[in-house]
């Protein structure tokens, strides 16, 4: 899609969307009010259960397996405080934890690359990764970046192949400038095109999903007004995986009509509000 003319202006049927959103709508009013009700201590458990829910699923989608005594207490000393060992450095907190964290804590400050290569880098800070550009965009030195599959027969299936590395800067400031300006628009609607805008971009060797889906979470916290976390979108992908990525290949290999694609967002939200 980033190869049409149009691209990037995205489009749907308003219709077919309407009722979906409508209904999302309402389970996000209903479990903000729970949340609402809730203790400043209970709140704060939540929130740091549903971070940690978050980070292990979001690394899961990409079969990476986190520790998640280690990520919930990384999560627990940025969201409500605690003491630090005396040998251990920011450095040794789960990186995921981290990025969770932030888009909680921090989603009413702008987005900029710095920060978003600032997730890349706490991504891949423990074990280090020698193997990709880690904290800045691709450089496309061993070829274009594709998203591959393995055949039955042997044979490799490419699923996506992003924008060249010399368009990076230019599709990275665009995307930055649609995100942080208010858009006509609904939250819930922006928070599907950041994830989908962001993964189609591509601008990473490694972990462009984990970092749409932070985009997608920091633009889910700004909608819901608050600090509290009430559930996790990531889980519920994590359910849905197959799906999200058939939703994914079948919108990034089509129009600018992204119709398809939210109705599967604002769906799986609506589920993973349903199941918190």
């Amino acid at each position: 899609m980033h190869e049409l003319d149009d691209w990037p202006n995205f489009r749907w049927e308003e219709e077919a969307i309407a009722p979906l959103l409508e209904h999302t709508r309402h389970q996000q009013v209903e479990i903000l009010a729970y949340a609402a009700a809730l203790t400043t201590q209970d709140a704060a458990e939540t929130t740091v259960r549903h971070l940690t829910d978050s980070a292990v699923a979001t690394s899961q989608i990409e079969d990476e397996y986190p520790d998640r005594n280690a990520v919930e207490a990384a999560t627990r000393r940025r969201i409500v405080g605690g003491p630090r060992q005396a040998d251990q450095s920011q450095r040794d907190e789960p990186g995921i934890a981290v990025v969770t964290a932030d888009t909680s804590t921090n989603h009413a400050v702008p987005l900029a690359a710095e920060r978003l290569h600032g997730w890349h880098r706490a991504l891949f800070s423990s074990p280090p990764r020698h193997d990709i550009t880690v904290g800045r965009c691709r450089d496309d030195r061993l070829g274009r970046m594709r998203v591959v599959s393995m055949s039955p027969t042997g044979q490799t299936v490419v699923h996506f192949e992003a924008p060249a590395a010399e368009r990076l800067n230019d599709e990275m400031d665009r995307f930055l400038e649609w995100f942080n300006q208010p858009e006509p628009e609904p939250d819930l609607i922006k928070a599907a095109i950041a994830h989908l805008w962001f993964v189609t971009i591509h601008p990473y060797d490694d972990g462009n999903g984990r970092v749409a889906r932070a985009i997608a979470d920091l633009t889910l916290a700004r909608c819901d007004g608050t600090d509290t976390r009430s559930y996790s979108m990531s889980t519920e992908i994590l359910y849905q995986r197959a799906y999200y990525y058939r939703a994914l290949q079948v919108t990034q290999s089509g129009s600018m009509n992204i119709t398809a694609w939210l109705a599967w967002f604002l769906n799986c939200l609506a589920d993973a509000i349903e199941s918190s």
